[in-house]
């Protein structure tokens, strides 16, 4: 005979043999279906105004999957799961049932750091249980935005200002700069680094960026350097003096010195003349900052005086009452 009674809310419903249960069937929430084990036998196709029905057990056939997401987003984790009844959800936070949490998927509005963590879902029906594999959810903060143009280029010597160190940021926060401000970069490619702390820690995380700036070297003047007259001799040959020269212009603080050991002197033509210019070549700098600097064209004066020339005539003899021999001058 058939026999009622309850479970987990469901009306159970069994053919018995006696006083021991054979098989069991469930009775829908709605009363319009029984649902029996598959494969039994002896069920009729209705029962007291209910259809009669096997039950399937649940199978998930797409499960939640993980999500990165910023501040702020929505985040939603859906499964999908077939079975007759049709299938029940409760979904879970690290293993804790989320308070009306029932249905295929799970909607966090707004998300913020404290939804970060590992989420899955049970899904349930008369024949059993199953749950999902975990998905998690990773709460990333939002990289702000940051504006540096490459700088102008620099001379030696200059010192860093706003000028250089002028990035901006699309929130609140503060910058922090490598070289710092009133710094002096050598000469050369400097790569310029700006760290950005934003004021909503909670939302935004920190960031730097960089840019290159050119510093050229500085040019230095040489002074105390003289170049010789001479008297002409055909060629452009001259003579420089750099016993008293100096490099000037040099930073304070900096060690450079003149190096002459492999200059030449030449004019510029070998005609005489007064006032020709003199170009002088082969000037180098040493020094620990020497590196940054380079030398301005060291341009002289010097004057090629004409050279005196010497005539010399062969003696000659003639009587007298003759013609005057011809003299031949060498010079």
């Amino acid at each position: 005979f058939v026999s009622f009674g309850n479970c987990f809310g469901l009306t159970a419903i069994y053919f018995t043999s006696g006083a021991v249960p054979v098989v069991s069937g469930q009775l829908d929430p709605a009363r319009t279906t029984v649902y029996y084990p598959a494969g039994s036998t002896g069920w009729p196709a209705t029962l007291g105004g209910a259809t009669t029905a096997p039950y399937v057990p649940i199978a998930i056939t797409a499960q939640p999957v993980a999500q990165v997401a910023a501040p702020g987003a929505t985040v939603t984790f859906s499964v999908s799961a077939v079975g007759t009844p049709a299938p029940s959800y409760q979904w879970r936070k690290e293993g804790v049932e989320l308070s009306g949490s029932n249905s295929a998927s799970l909607i966090i509005s707004g998300a913020q750091s404290a939804d970060a963590g590992t989420y899955d879902v049970v899904v349930s029906n008369a024949a059993g249980s199953v749950t999902s594999q975990p998905a998690t959810l990773s709460v990333e903060r939002l990289l702000p935005a940051i504006t540096w143009a490459t700088p102008a280029a620099i001379t030696y010597g200059t010192a860093l200002s706003a000028t250089q160190l002028n990035a901006t940021a699309n929130v609140a926060g503060t910058f922090t700069y490598s070289p710092t401000s009133g710094a002096v970069p050598v000469a050369g490619a400097v790569t310029l680094t700006a760290s950005f702390t934003p004021t909503d820690t909670v939302n935004y995380a920190s960031v730097t960026k960089t840019v290159t700036l050119t510093v050229n070297p500085k040019t230095l003047t040489v002074a105390g350097t003289t170049a010789a007259d001479k008297v002409y001799d055909g060629t452009v040959a001259a003579t420089a003096s750099f016993t008293a020269a100096t490099p000037t212009g040099v930073v304070t603080g900096d060690t450079v010195s003149l190096v002459s050991s492999g200059a030449t002197a030449a004019f510029a033509d070998a005609t005489a003349g007064t006032g020709k210019a003199v170009t002088v070549t082969g000037l180098g700098l040493s020094g620990t900052s020497a590196a940054n600097y380079a030398l301005t064209p060291l341009d002289l004066t010097a004057n090629v005086t004409k050279a005196a020339l010497t005539a010399t005539a062969d003696n000659k003899t003639r009587l007298q009452g003759t013609a005057n021999p011809v003299f031949t001058i060498t010079y």
